[in-house]
């Protein structure tokens, strides 16, 4: 069955506390199944991910689930994926939101956390958002809401290879730069670090 993403409209906008866990991570107050629970905000994922723990929390079982093969870094790997009835972040929700299922527990272990969820840029195709990491802010707004009260241009991006890529210029070189919150820091290629003349 084909389930269409819906999300609500925000009128006004909310804005609304985040915070960032022992290695940078921003991590964003999400609501589901009248439960709240601590989730990290990452540009880099595609799609929102629950854990094999938190799936079970909300009562998710196998019989809601079908398993897709997906590529990572090393390899293949299979992950069970679902559509959750409901999914907020204050009075803004997504019904029908394809989340895969993912045991992190080895990414637990270095980060010395435990992560409940992930929440990929799939939950926000129905809404302009502000991350204001000085002031610990996340702003949601309907679409196109945010464009009408920008004092400068924006920077346009394109999704490659699923990630979000933006034109940058490193030492005086243009290169192509992914946004990633899933990093908590800024890093470049070999290659790239040679053409800009950078040396460790």
């Amino acid at each position: 069955m084909f389930l269409l993403l819906a999300c609500t409209h925000l009128v006004p906008p909310v804005t609304l506390p985040i915070s960032q866990n022992s290695v940078g991570l921003v991590l964003v107050p999400v609501t589901t199944q009248d439960s709240q629970l601590p989730w990290i905000l990452d540009t880099g994922a595609g799609v929102s991910v629950l854990t094999p723990q938190t799936a079970q929390l909300f009562g998710i079982t196998e019989a809601r689930t079908h398993t897709v093969e997906a590529r990572a870094v090393g390899g293949n790997l299979e992950i069970e994926l679902i559509h959750l009835p409901s999914l907020s972040i204050s009075n803004y929700s997504c019904t029908h939101l394809r989340t895969a299922i993912v045991d992190l527990s080895a990414v637990e272990a270095r980060m010395g956390s435990t992560i409940y969820g992930i929440l990929g840029r799939s939950f926000f195709e129905c809404a302009d958002i502000i991350l204001d990491l000085k002031q610990k802010t996340l702003t949601l707004s309907s679409p196109g809401t945010l464009k009408k009260t920008m004092s400068s241009p924006p920077v346009h991006f394109q999704l490659k290879g699923g990630a979000i890529q933006i034109h940058a210029v490193l030492a005086g070189i243009p290169v192509h730069a992914n946004i990633d919150l899933g990093s908590t820091s800024s890093m470049t290629n070999f290659s790239t670090a040679l053409e800009a003349s950078i040396t460790p």
